[in-house]
């Protein structure tokens, strides 16, 4: 990490959209003259960090969630821009993450001018700041954003949860880890980035040397204790909370993992798709499909690190 002076009027996107928004009011306000706010809808984002990009700027500001986050890390990753990360989206887990709680948090962050390089998660070319799933959480967010414009986010947020753990599936998973293969029967595999990721299923206080990937997965269990503990995570994934304590929940640690399409020997021809998520973003996958980290890809503008919280 280093410092740097701040240039003049850094440009800040705002995702008007983003969960709790804030507002390009409240961001003017925050930042005074040290920025210029620009309100961009989230499909216009991309090409707007890739203008940024090529202007040369050093610093961009981007004011929304962690999917908003998502979109600007794929565009910033291995260049000279940093990302200021602004937390008006419902969880801001990465902006948290890096000592950024609020606006006027982010505004003396960029004061401060501390950059510092920090890893992401890959996925065969693609990027992941936090979290990457596979299962049903997956599947409740489709219900969800089917019914959210009919009920609002957050009834359809409920009702689609309700309706996951009424119908829960699991599936077979196999996953090369570290030389070995793993088959598993669970409803998810839950991937975090790097010590501290989200949620905690855990409070191991050791500290690594590097970042990794923590996988998360549940083992053989009938279907209400598979339930129950979906719905604890879930209630973690809303809040940050106690770790969560299950002797049902296998957590492994590794640099790269590879996730195969079943638990056939043939597996490896491909062309079975998945549904994942990456940061709360939904997508598709096809399987095969390696994971791993790429050390101090993305250089962030951060506050005070939250003790504990390594990338």
């Amino acid at each position: 990490m280093h410092a740097a002076t701040p240039p003049q009027r850094v440009r800040v996107l705002v995702n008007p959209r983003a969960g709790t928004g804030g507002g390009a009011a409240a961001l003017r306000e925050g930042f005074g003259g040290l920025a210029r706010i620009e309100e961009i809808e989230p499909a216009a984002l991309r090409a707007a960090l890739d203008g940024a990009v090529a202007a040369g700027d050093p610093v961009v500001g981007v004011a929304g969630g962690d999917g908003t986050m998502h979109t600007a890390a794929a565009a910033l990753v291995d260049t000279h821009t940093a990302l200021l990360p602004i937390p008006t989206g419902t969880l801001n887990h990465f902006a948290r993450r890096h000592g950024i709680e609020s606006i006027a948090a982010a505004a003396a962050a960029l004061r401060a001018g501390r950059v510092r390089r920090v890893a992401v998660g890959t996925l065969d070319g693609r990027y992941f700041l936090n979290t990457l799933t596979f299962g049903e959480y997956s599947r409740m967010l489709r219900m969800r954003e089917r019914m959210r414009r009919y009920t609002g986010k957050w009834v359809a947020a409920f009702l689609a949860g309700i309706a996951t753990l009424a119908t829960l599936r699991r599936f077979t998973v196999r996953l090369e880890v570290d030389g070995r293969v793993l088959t598993r029967r669970t409803p998810i595999v839950w991937i975090g980035l790097g010590y501290g990721s989200f949620p905690r299923v855990h409070d191991a206080l050791e500290q690594r040397t590097s970042p990794d990937l923590e996988v998360t997965m549940s083992r053989a269990m009938s279907r209400p204790a598979a339930i129950g503990l979906v719905a604890r995570l879930s209630r973690r994934m809303l809040r940050a909370g106690t770790p969560l304590r299950d002797a049902r929940l296998e957590v492994l640690h590794t640099r790269r993992l590879t996730l195969i399409a079943g638990p056939a020997p043939d597996a490896r021809a491909g062309g079975v798709r998945i549904d994942a998520t990456a940061d709360g973003e939904l997508m598709r996958v096809a399987l095969p499909v390696t994971i791993g980290v790429s050390d101090g890809a993305l250089r962030v503008i951060g506050g005070e690190e939250r003790p504990g919280s390594r990338s």
